[in-house]
C-alpha cells in the first residue's frame, strides 16, 4: 500500500477546513411534494438508470480495491486533528476510470450508511452539466435522508415558502440558503460521518461558479459535519478553485488529494487485466492475449473498455468475429496509452470498411462533427434535421456503427459519446480536418432556418387571464408545436453564431431573424421557461457585437428586443406570456420594425417623456446609493430598507435575497475592483464586507464610535483597504486586518471620498467646501481645493489625472489632480449637485442632482450633451456610468433605480407647459372655460380646461412675486396674492402682473391663514402673533379685525374663512375649537364650538347654513349646524390629517364635497346623506393639497406637489348618484372609464386583471374621468376600447 500510494500527496488550501461530525445510519425517506419544487437533477443521481450500462458501471470486482479503500477509510473515519482533511479531491486524466471508481464508492457508502447525496456531473446530459442544478440537487437529496435532524428539511421547505426561486438564483445564493443555513439548523450530534460526492466536475459547465462559493462555505465552517468527496480532471480552473483564499487568514484547509494517474503503473495493470478477463471471459483468450491488451491499454481504463465494446458491438455479435476483431486490435502495433490509435481504427472499421462513396464520407464525417459540437445531447431525428437529412436512419445507422464510441439512450434516444476523450479526439483528429468555425457556420445556417418555424401563439395559449404553469397541457403543446430541434436551436443559436465567420449572408440572416423573428423567439423562451437563458444570449450576442465592426449597425436592434426581455422578465406578468403582448410591447413599440404590429390591445396615446431612454426600471424606494459591478453585469444599491441587494442588470432579475446585516438605512455600497466582495455602509455606525460569493459577512463588521457616522466608503484598487469620511470631518483608512487609521480632517462633514485608480491618492469632499487630495501611503496632504458651498461628490477620471467634483453652489468643477489647478467649471443644474462620476473614457461627465435632472457633459468643452434625463419628484443622489458607457443607473430617494441608455437624447414628442413646482391652489374661471392656478414656482398661469394648454394672452407667468399664497378669480379683475418676508403681503393683478395698492403689513410674526372673500374685496389673514386682520382687496389698507375675549395660550388661530355673503369669519384653531365672528365688527358670534381635540380648521358650506370641520389630530371630517353649533354628521373617509384647508371644496349647489385623501385619490361626499359618491378618484403622485369644481358642479380640478393639475368629469357619478339613470337598467361607464388601477399594477376591470401596466407608465397616467392633465412631462392615456383579453387574446393582432 505505501509503495501504491508514493505519489498522493497533500497540499492545502488557505483558508479552514472540511470539518466533519459523525452521524446515525442513513436512508432516504420523502416529504412529499414540495421537496419537488427543488427540482433536481434525478439524472445526476449516482444510481439513475439513465446510460449506466455505459457510463455508469462500477468497478469490476477485484479491481481498484487499494484505491477504493484508501478512499473508503477516509470517508469512514472520524477526524481527530484539527488539520486533517475533510475533504477528498481525485484527480486524474482522461481515461483513468474515476466515475468508474466513484460509482463503486457510492455503492459502497450507500451500504455503510453514509452516503447523504451525489451529484454526478456529464457534458452529455443538459442537466447534469448544468451548475445551476447542482446545489438544488444536494440539498433535495440531504432533506429526503432520515437519520439526521428534522430541521433540515423544514429549513428547506421554509426557504421554499419564502422564495420558490431560490433555485434560479446565483450558486452563492443557493449554498446559502438550501445548504448552510438547513445544515445550521441540524444541531444533533452524530456517529457516522455522511458523505457528499460529486463526480465529473469538468464536465460541468462553469462549474467555479459552485465550486469556488462551495469550497469558501467550508472553509468559514459554514457545512460543519459533512465531508465531500470530488472528482475531476486536473484542470487549472479547478484546482483554483479547490486552493481559494480566504481573505485576511493564513489558515490551512486540508484536502486529502489523490491523482489517480500517478498511481503505479503494476497496480493499474493488474486491474486492466482483471477487468479484461471479466468482460471477455466467454471468448477463451489465450494469457497472451489477455497480457498484450493489457500491455496496449496502459494505464487507460478508457482504452481497454473501447477495444471491449468494439469487441462485443451489441452484445448480438458472434464470438468467432468477437476473436477475429481483438485479433484486428491486437496486431495494430499499438503503443501503450495510445488512445487515439484505438479511436482512428474504431473509425476506421465503422466508416472506411462501409466503402462509401465520396458523398457518403463527408456525410458521415458530418454527422459526427455535428454530434459533437452541439451544446446538447441530440436524438437522431434532431441531428437530422440539423443536417437537413430526409431521415434520420442515416444518422443511427452511423452511430450504431460507431457504438464503440457513441450510444442511444434508452430512456431519451439522445445520442451520447462514452467518454469525453472521444470528442477531442476528433477535434484534434489529423486525416478529417475538423474545421470549428465552419462547422458552426453550418450549424448556425440550420439554427436560423429551424427557427423560420417560430410564430405568434406558437403554443396555441388559450387565455390570457392564465399563468404558463396553469396551462393544464403545457408540456404537449411544447412538444408537439416547438419540439426537441427547435428547442435547441432557440438556446443554442448563438453558441454558434459566436464561433462562426461572420459572412455577408450570416448577417443578412442574423437581421432577417431579429427583425422578423426576435419577438417569437423572446416569446417561446418564455413559454419554456428560459427566459435567463434568453438573458444569457442576449449578453453574448451583444458582447460580439461590440467586437465586430459589421455587426455594429444590429446593436440598437438588439438592445431594443433585450430592453424588451428586461421589461418582461422584471413585471408581474413574466410567466404569463399572452401579457408579452398584451402589457409589455404595446409600451415599447418604435420604427425598428420588430415587433408584430399590434392592433388590438391596450392603446397608448402619450404626450410625454421618450420613455425608451430608460433600459431597466427597478421597484425600489430610498435608496442612498447604486452601482455597477466592474462587469456591468450586476447592480448593487442599498436604502432605507436597511438591506443590501443584487440585482443581475443583464436579465433585469435580483441575485439572491437581500444582504442582511444592518440596523438602520444603508447610506453607501460598492464594489470592490475584482466584484468578489462588497462593502456597506449603514447609520447604525457600521461597515459591512460581504463575499459576493457566498452572501456571507468577511469578518467582523467595522463597529465605529458612537460619535461617528459615515457619509461616503470606498475600496482601495486592490479590494484590502477601505477609505471613509464621517460627518465629524475625519477621513479614514481601514486596512481590513488591522484597525482603522484615522488621519486627516476637514472641518465639517466629508460627504465624498474616493481612490485614485491607482491606489496611491485619496480625494475627499467636505460641507467645508474643501476637496482635500491625500497621499494614500504617508497620509501628507498635496492640495487644497475649493468650492462656493459645500462639496457634495467626488470622482477620478479613469487615469487618475483628473478629479471631478460636484457642490450644493449647483456648479460642477474639474481639477488637475497633481497640481490642484482648475480645469474647468460647468454651470446647468439649477439646485444641489449631488452626484458626479466620470465615463469610462474620460470624456464625459454624469451628474445627478436635486432639481430633478441627470446630464451629462463633455469634459473638454463643458457643454452639455443631450436633453437632461428627468423625473419628477425625484432628485437624484447617485447617479454612474457602467463599466462600458453605454448605461447609466440612477437612484433616487422617492423613486426606482433607472438604468437609461447614454447615448439617448430624453426629448418630448411636444413642446410641453407646467409648473415647475408645487401647486399650491387651483380654481376655475367663471365659465368654467379656464383653470387658474398658482404654484411655489412663483407663478400664476390660466389654462384651457379642455386642451391644458396655458392661455397666454389671459394669464402671464408672474416670476419674481415671492411664494403664491392665495388666488381668487372674479367677473372683473382675478387677483392672487403672495408673501415675501413671513409677515407682509402683495397683491397682484394676475392680467397684468401689476401691484395692487399698498403692501399688506401689521402683523408681527408669520401669516399662517390668507384667504379672499367671494367677492374678491376683502382679505382675512392669521398670523403667529395671535391676531386675524381684514384688508382692502384694493388698497392694502387694513379695514379690521377680530376681537379676541379672554384669550388663552393654546388658542391660536389656525386659518379664517369668509362666509359665501362675506357677512361672517369662520376660524379654526389650535385647541380644537372653532369660531364664528361678525365681519363687520370683528365680534365673535355665539360660543365656540368645540369641534375636535386639537387643532381644528373649519370653512361654511356655500349657503353659510353649515361648517364642516377638519382636524390635523384626528383626520376626521364633521359637519355642523352653523346656527346653533351642533353637530350633524361626520363623514368616513381616509383622510389625510396634514393636508390643508385648500384640499377641500364645495360643490356650488352646496350638496357635495370634495376631499384629497391620504391614499392620493380624492374623495367625494353626499353633504346631505354623509355617504361617498362612486369611487375615489385616482392619479396622482402625492396626496393633492388644492381643489375645486367647476361652476356646473360636473368637474372636479386638483393640483398636488407631484407638480400636475388634474381635471376630472364627474357627471356620469353625479346622475347616477342621483337616481337620473333609471335604476332598472344597469349603468354601463364607457370602458375606457371603468377600471381601476391596483398598486401593483394591473388594470382591473370589474375586479379582474386584464392588462398590466410597468412602473414608469403608471406617472402621469390618465385614470377614470380624467379628461386633462397640465404637467411639463405631458402624460400616458391608454385606452381598451379594442383591447381583447381572455380567450380571445390572440385576437390582438388580427
Amino acid at each position: 500500500m505505501s509503495s501504491m500510494f508514493s505519489e498522493v500527496h497533500h497540499f492545502n488550501i488557505t483558508g479552514g477546513q472540511f470539518n466533519n461530525v459523525q452521524g446515525n445510519q442513513y436512508q432516504y425517506h420523502t416529504h412529499g411534494t414540495d421537496l419537488e419544487k427543488l427540482h433536481p437533477s434525478y439524472q445526476a443521481f449516482f444510481d439513475t438508470d439513465m446510460g449506466a450500462e455505459f457510463s455508469r458501471s462500477s468497478c469490476t470486482p477485484g479491481t481498484r480495491t487499494e484505491v477504493l479503500e484508501h478512499i473508503i477509510t477516509w470517508a469512514t473515519t472520524v477526524n481527530s486533528h484539527p488539520q486533517q482533511g475533510w475533504g477528498y479531491w481525485m484527480s486524474g486524466m482522461a481515461g483513468t476510470g474515476k466515475t468508474t471508481i466513484t460509482m463503486s464508492l457510492c455503492k459502497d457508502l450507500k451500504e455503510k450508511g453514509v452516503l447523504a447525496a451525489t451529484f454526478f456531473c456529464s457534458r452529455q446530459i443538459p442537466e447534469c452539466q448544468n451548475y445551476r442544478l447542482i446545489v438544488p440537487t444536494l440539498a433535495y437529496q440531504l432533506a429526503n435522508l432520515s437519520g439526521i435532524s428534522t430541521s433540515f428539511s423544514a429549513m428547506i421547505h421554509k426557504v421554499l415558502e419564502g422564495d420558490l426561486h431560490v433555485i434560479h438564483k446565483k450558486p452563492d445564493e443557493q449554498i446559502k440558503r438550501l445548504l448552510v443555513e438547513p445544515w445550521n439548523a441540524v444541531n444533533q450530534q452524530m456517529e457516522i460521518v455522511p458523505v457528499v460526492v460529486i463526480d465529473a466536475l469538468d464536465e460541468c459547465e462553469t462549474v467555479e461558479s459552485v465550486l469556488v462559493p462551495l469550497v469558501a462555505a467550508i472553509q468559514n465552517k459554514k457545512l460543519h459535519g459533512l465531508k465531500f468527496f470530488f472528482t475531476s480532471r486536473p484542470e487549472q480552473v479547478i484546482q483554483e478553485g479547490m486552493v481559494t483564499r480566504i481573505l485576511g487568514s493564513q489558515q490551512s484547509l486540508q484536502l486529502d488529494e489523490f491523482v489517480l494517474h500517478q498511481v503505479e503503473y503494476e497496480f493499474v495493470k493488474r486491474d486492466i487485466h482483471t477487468y479484461i478477463v471479466s468482460e471477455l471471459q466467454d471468448l477463451s483468450l489465450t494469457e497472451e492475449q489477455l497480457d498484450n491488451l493489457t500491455n496496449i491499454s496502459g494505464k487507460l481504463f478508457i482504452y481497454a473498455a473501447t477495444v471491449i465494446k468494439a469487441v462485443k458491438g451489441n452484445g448480438r455479435r458472434s464470438q468467432s468475429r468477437q476473436k477475429e476483431r481483438l485479433k484486428t486490435f491486437l496486431t495494430q502495433g499499438n503503443s501503450p496509452e495510445d488512445l487515439n490509435k484505438l479511436y482512428a481504427g474504431i473509425l476506421e472499421s465503422a466508416i472506411a470498411k462501409e466503402e462509401p462513396t465520396h458523398s457518403e464520407l463527408l456525410e458521415d464525417w458530418k454527422i459526427i462533427h455535428t454530434i459533437i459540437s452541439v451544446g446538447a445531447p441530440l436524438s437522431c431525428q434532431a441531428v437530422s434535421e440539423l443536417l437537413s437529412m430526409e431521415d434520420d436512419d442515416t444518422v443511427e445507422n452511423l452511430v450504431q456503427r460507431l457504438q464503440a464510441v457513441f450510444y442511444i439512450s434508452q430512456s431519451n434516444n439522445l445520442i451520447f459519446t462514452f467518454h469525453a476523450s472521444f470528442p477531442d479526439f476528433i477535434i484534434q483528429y489529423d486525416q478529417v480536418v475538423y474545421d470549428a468555425s465552419l462547422q458552426h457556420l453550418d450549424l448556425t445556417f440550420s439554427c436560423f432556418a429551424i427557427m423560420e418555424k417560430l410564430k405568434f401563439n406558437i403554443c396555441d395559449l388559450p387565455s390570457s387571464f392564465l399563468a404558463d404553469s396553469e396551462v393544464h397541457d403545457l408540456e404537449m403543446r411544447i412538444q408537439r408545436n416547438v419540439g426537441e430541434t427547435l428547442r435547441y436551436c432557440c438556446q443554442f443559436w448563438t453558441l454558434h453564431l459566436t464561433k462562426c465567420p461572420e459572412t455577408i449572408e450570416i448577417l443578412e440572416n442574423l437581421e432577417y431573424f431579429l427583425k422578423q423573428k426576435g419577438i417569437y423567439w423572446i416569446e417561446a423562451m418564455s413559454v419554456m421557461s428560459l427566459l435567463p437563458r434568453c438573458g444569457e444570449i442576449f449578453y453574448s450576442l451583444l458582447k460580439k457585437i461590440s467586437k465586430s465592426k459589421l455587426m455594429n449597425n444590429f446593436k440598437p436592434l438588439v438592445k431594443y428586443l433585450h430592453n424588451i426581455l428586461i421589461q418582461f422578465a422584471n413585471s408581474n406578468v413574466q410567466g404569463m406570456t399572452p401579457h408579452l403582448y398584451l402589457s409589455i410591447i404595446p409600451f415599447w413599440q418604435n420604427d425598428l420594425e420588430c415587433v408584430p404590429h399590434i392592433n388590438r390591445s391596450i392603446k397608448i396615446h402619450k404626450q410625454a417623456l421618450n420613455w425608451f431612454t430608460y433600459d431597466t426600471v427597478i421597484v425600489a424606494s430610498g435608496v442612498k446609493s447604486v452601482m455597477f459591478s466592474p462587469d456591468g453585469t450586476r447592480l448593487i444599491f442599498g436604502g432605507d430598507d436597511k438591506m443590501v441587494t443584487i440585482w443581475d442588470a443583464v436579465t433585469g432579475i435580483q441575485v439572491g435575497n437581500s444582504l442582511g446585516g444592518h440596523r438602520t438605512t444603508v447610506i453607501t455600497v460598492g464594489f470592490s475592483a475584482d466584484a468578489s466582495k462588497v462593502l456597506s455602509v449603514s447609520d447604525d455606525r457600521t461597515i459591512i464586507i460581504w463575499d459576493v460569493s457566498t452572501g456571507f459577512q468577511v469578518g467582523t463588521p467595522l463597529q465605529l464610535q458612537s460619535y461617528f457616522k459615515v457619509h461616503s466608503a470606498s475600496f482601495s484598487p486592490d479590494g484590502t483597504k477601505v477609505v471613509f469620511g464621517s460627518i465629524e470631518g475625519i477621513v479614514c483608512i481601514w486596512d481590513m486586518n488591522t484597525d482603522p487609521l484615522y488621519l486627516w480632517h476637514h472641518g465639517k462633514s466629508v460627504n465624498s471620498v474616493i481612490f485614485s485608480p491607482k491606489g496611491t491618492i485619496v480625494a475627499s469632499g467636505s460641507d467645508d467646501r474643501t476637496i482635500m487630495i491625500w497621499d494614500a501611503i504617508t497620509g501628507a496632504q498635496m492640495s487644497c481645493l475649493s468650492h462656493n458651498d459645500g462639496v457634495t461628490s467626488v470622482s477620478f477620471s479613469p487615469d487618475g489625472t483628473k478629479i471631478v467634483s460636484g457642490s450644493n453652489d449647483k456648479t460642477i468643477r474639474i481639477w488637475d489632480t497633481q497640481s490642484g489647478v482648475q480645469e474647468g467649471e460647468i454651470q446647468g443644474h439649477d439646485d444641489i449637485v449631488h452626484s458626479v462620476a466620470f465615463s469610462p473614457d474620460g470624456a464625459r461627465i454624469v451628474s445627478g442632482s436635486e432639481d430633478e435632472t441627470i446630464r451629462i457633459w463633455d469634459v473638454k468643452t463643458g457643454d452639455q450633451l443631450g436633453d437632461s434625463l428627468k423625473v419628477d419628484n425625484n432628485s437624484f443622489h447617485s447617479t454612474s456610468f457602467s463599466p462600458d458607457g453605454t448605461k447609466i443607473v440612477s437612484a433616487s430617494y422617492f423613486g426606482p433605480i433607472m438604468i437609461w441608455d447614454a447615448s439617448a437624447n430624453l426629448q418630448h414628442e411636444d413642446s410641453l407647459q407646467g409648473h415647475d413646482s408645487n401647486i399650491s391652489a387651483v380654481a376655475f374661471t367663471s365659465d368654467g372655460s379656464g383653470i387658474m392656478s398658482s404654484s411655489w414656482d412663483d407663478t400664476v398661469r390660466v389654462w384651457d380646461a379642455n386642451t391644458g394648454v396655458q392661455i397666454a394672452q389671459v394669464g402671464v407667468p408672474m416670476k419674481g412675486w415671492g411664494n403664491i399664497k392665495s388666488i381668487i378669480l372674479s367677473h372683473d379683475q382675478p387677483k392672487a396674492i403672495s408673501g415675501h418676508d413671513g409677515n407682509t403681503l402683495i397683491i397682484w393683478d394676475v392680467n397684468t402682473g401689476a401691484q395692487i395698492g399698498e403692501h399688506l403689513q401689521g402683523h408681527e410674526n408669520f401669516i399662517n391663514s390668507i384667504e379672499f372673500s367671494n367677492d374678491g374685496t376683502r382679505i382675512v389673514t392669521g398670523s403667529l402673533d395671535n391676531t386675524v386682520r381684514i384688508w382692502d382687496a384694493s388698497t392694502g389698507a387694513q379695514v379690521g379685525n377680530l376681537v379676541w375675549p379672554q384669550r388663552k395660550s393654546d388658542d391660536t388661530i389656525l386659518r379664517a374663512f369668509f362666509s359665501s355673503t362675506g357677512t361672517r369669519i369662520v376660524s379654526g384653531h389650535s385647541n380644537g375649537t372653532v369660531r364664528i365672528w361678525d365681519a363687520s365688527t370683528g365680534v365673535q358670534i355665539g360660543n365656540p364650538i368645540k369641534c375636535h381635540r386639537s387643532a381644528a380648521v373649519a370653512v361654511f358650506t356655500p349657503d353659510d347654513t353649515r361648517i364642516v370641520s377638519k382636524s390635523t389630530f384626528d383626520a376626521t371630517l364633521r359637519i355642523w349646524d352653523a346656527s346653533t353649533g351642533v353637530r350633524i354628521q361626520n363623514l368616513p373617509g381616509n383622510f389625510d390629517m396634514m393636508q390643508p384647508p385648500t384640499a377641500m371644496a364645495f360643490s356650488p349647489d352646496g350638496n357635495m364635497i370634495v376631499v384629497g385623501c391620504k391614499d392620493k385619490t380624492l374623495g367625494i361626499w353626499d353633504l346631505n346623506t354623509g355617504f361617498q359618491i362612486g369611487d375615489p378618484l385616482g392619479g396622482h403622485d402625492l396626496d393633492a393639497q388644492a381643489v375645486a369644481f367647476s361652476p356646473d358642479g360636473t368637474r372636479i380640478v386638483s393640483g398636488s406637489p407631484d407638480k400636475t393639475i388634474r381635471v376630472w368629469d364627474i357627471s356620469n357619478v353625479i346622475q347616477h348618484h342621483e337616481g337620473d339613470v333609471n335604476p332598472s337598467v344597469q349603468v354601463e361607464y364607457s370602458k375606457d372609464n371603468d377600471w381601476k388601477l391596483a398598486s401593483d399594477g394591473w388594470i382591473l376591470v370589474q375586479n379582474i386583471p386584464i392588462v398590466w401596466i410597468p412602473p414608469q407608465f403608471r406617472k402621469l397616467l390618465w385614470t377614470p374621468r380624467t379628461t386633462c392633465i397640465i404637467s411639463q412631462n405631458g402624460y400616458s392615456r391608454f385606452t381598451f376600447k379594442d383591447c381583447v383579453v381572455g380567450e380571445k387574446w390572440t385576437r390582438c393582432i388580427e
